[in-house]
């Protein structure tokens, strides 16, 4: 009879920690990404809008990485297929955010 205690209580010795561990751990949550990216292109070039960071509060710093290439018929040695264009210019117009009761007035780029 105490043998049979006995092993009764070592299977429950053994027993508990592996209901312990079986039981489902909640999963992580996504960390938001950190860069949200807009990618589109035609026949010769091809352009990549990077926002950091993806979600941002009213009030935050945003950055905007442009990235500008063309897209090369024959890929090259050096570059491959997207030849980078480095001496573009740009133009941008920096809109704040409007009321939806409120009208926007016509403004001039800067």
């Amino acid at each position: 009879m105490k043998q049979i205690i006995a092993g009764l209580s070592l299977l429950l010795f053994i027993l508990t920690p592996a209901f312990v561990v079986a039981k489902p751990k909640p999963k992580p949550e996504k960390a938001p990404p950190q860069r949200l990216r807009h990618q589109g292109n035609d026949d010769v070039f091809r352009y990549t809008v990077n926002l950091a960071p993806a979600n941002p509060q009213p009030g935050d710093t945003v950055s905007v990485f442009l990235e500008l290439t063309q897209i090369m018929e024959k890929p090259s040695a050096i570059y491959g297929k997207f030849k980078p264009i480095n001496d573009a210019t740009l133009n941008a117009i920096l809109v704040g955010p409007v009321s939806p009761n409120k009208k926007r007035k016509k403004g001039k780029p800067i």
